[in-house]
């Protein structure tokens, strides 16, 4: 299945128009470097002088090094979307293993680092761009694979360009930061005109899929609790904690001597495991006496993953995982309660699953206590996540709304993305500050209804210069929460230029 002519086009076209791209980046980087009242980050800071007046003597190589690595890297993700559109289903390449020298690791790091930020600061607009995409690729239902314009391609051909500047990795990741967020921005805005120039053309955006999962579908995986119950609980166990050795796939209850055995492989893989803190390992370990009577006196233990006394060695070791930092007070609170608990089962004449059920519990009433403590000690910081929260669930239905309200008044494309992306998260805001009965949130509201009416049909006179200046009275307010809002400044200002 090869690209559709349409897709084809329009990627040329854009490609075609990268050059210009190119060059306002380099113009707007050098601009960044050359302005002492900029901050940069510490690297590209040290090399301010010297990247500007590199990146001046190279910026014809940088661009061509830029143009070539994108038009190689966009024809790569096409070739690959055609492969894979043609090969068998089910079929996948042979993983490839490679030594990574220190170099290219701090290059996968400055390129990670770009493709975060320009996803991050043009994600609206790729979206968006994603939709005429997939129409284009005729495709039903908006398709991520339909647009090789991605982060990742930009971002690699940024890396090439910077290379073609300075060999030198410092000079080189400094460059690369310093041009990715100049990229960011004028990908953000050519994303959206390219957006506007299909619209324009008749393409219509697609849809996005729902997909809905029925309950009982999901599929059973090797090495579930009911898989390993069935051919002996403990040989499971062992079997995953050490793949290297092997042991007996005999189910049948084993001598005491090679039960012991089992569980002395079992207890040594615990203490080996790298992931667990060093002083619960020793916790663990003193529960190895008490674990061996009980299999000794009760068989069903290796029977079965639900038995209380493997519950608790789980519960134990998924709680101290959850504090990483070994000097973390609350890991020594825990170690603490878990030592002398560890030390009573193992005193103790009777040991069975009573025991140790009454034992997970304690454990269970514990960690109940101790999350209580720290949400107590976290109050103010779970109340700013519950804000975020609520206040992306209010931006999703308001952007919802504004672009129901946008289709019936038709305004430019400009002034769509920006109430649809922007405003709508200046309403959220205020919502959550203020209260969304509160008269400043109700003040907010009145731009979204005068730009859905008089910003959407502008005059003839008036339409070259921009649909924002025929409401003077929507852009003071607009100013007015510009003001008070953590959106960008800079984004406010260039949409209100359009």
């Amino acid at each position: 299945m090869s690209t559709s002519a349409p897709l084809q086009a329009f990627v040329e076209d854009e490609l075609v128009r990268s050059a210009a791209l190119i060059e306002r980046c380099v113009a707007d980087t050098l601009r960044l470097l050359r302005d002492r009242r900029e901050t940069l980050a510490a690297s590209a800071g040290e090399h301010r002088a010297e990247l500007s007046e590199a990146l001046q003597r190279h910026a014809a190589r940088f661009q061509a090094s830029f143009l070539a690595a994108l038009r190689h890297g966009v024809r790569a993700e096409m070739s690959w979307r055609d492969d894979a559109a043609a090969a068998a289903p089910g079929a996948s390449p042979a993983p490839a293993l490679a030594l990574m020298d220190e170099s290219r690791v701090e290059a996968e790091i400055e390129l990670s680092r770009a493709i975060q930020l320009i996803d991050g600061t043009a994600e609206w607009e790729r979206r968006e761009l994603q939709t005429f995409t997939s129409t284009l690729a005729g495709q039903s239902h908006v398709s991520e694979e339909s647009n090789p314009l991605r982060p990742a391609v930009y971002a690699s051909a940024l890396w090439e360009a910077a290379g073609a500047v300075t060999q030198a990795p410092a000079a080189r990741a400094a460059l690369m930061r310093a041009g990715a967020g100049v990229l960011a921005g004028l990908l953000k805005t050519a994303w959206a005109a390219a957006s506007s120039r299909l619209e324009a053309s008749g393409v219509q955006p697609s849809q996005y899929r729902t997909v809905r999962l029925t309950p009982g579908t999901a599929t059973s995986r090797e090495g579930s609790p009911h898989a390993a119950a069935r051919g002996g609980a403990l040989i499971a166990l062992l079997d995953r904690a050490r793949p290297g050795v092997p042991a007996s796939p005999d189910p049948a209850p084993d001598p005491d001597g090679r039960i012991a055995a089992l569980l002395s492989r079992l207890f040594a893989a615990i203490r080996a495991d790298a992931g667990l803190p060093g002083a619960m390992g020793a916790v663990l370990a003193r529960l190895q006496g008490a674990i061996l009577r009980l299999a000794l006196a009760d068989r069903s233990l290796l029977e079965t993953l639900s038995h209380p006394a493997w519950l608790l060695l789980d519960r134990l070791a998924a709680a101290s995982r959850c504090y990483p930092v070994p000097s973390d007070r609350r890991l020594a609170t825990l170690v603490a309660f878990c030592d002398a608990l560890a030390q009573e089962l193992s005193r103790a004449e009777l040991v069975d699953e009573a025991t140790f059920r009454r034992a997970l519990a304690r454990v269970d009433a514990f960690l109940g206590e101790q999350r209580q403590w720290q949400l107590r000690e976290a109050a103010e910081a779970v109340l700013a996540l519950q804000r975020a929260e609520r206040r992306d669930l209010l931006q999703s239905m308001l952007a919802q709304r504004l672009a129901e309200q946008m289709a019936t008044a038709a305004p430019p494309s400009a002034v769509r993305r920006f109430m649809i992306a922007e405003w709508s998260r200046v309403l959220a805001e205020a919502m959550v500050r203020f209260g969304e009965q509160a008269e400043a949130t109700s003040a907010m509201c009145r731009p979204s209804t005068t730009c859905c009416g008089a910003c959407g049909r502008p005059t003839r006179q008036a339409a070259g210069a921009g649909s924002w200046r025929c409401c003077p009275d929507c852009c003071s307010a607009c100013a007015a929460a510009w003001r008070w809002s953590s959106c960008p400044s800079h984004s406010s200002r260039r949409s209100s230029r359009r």
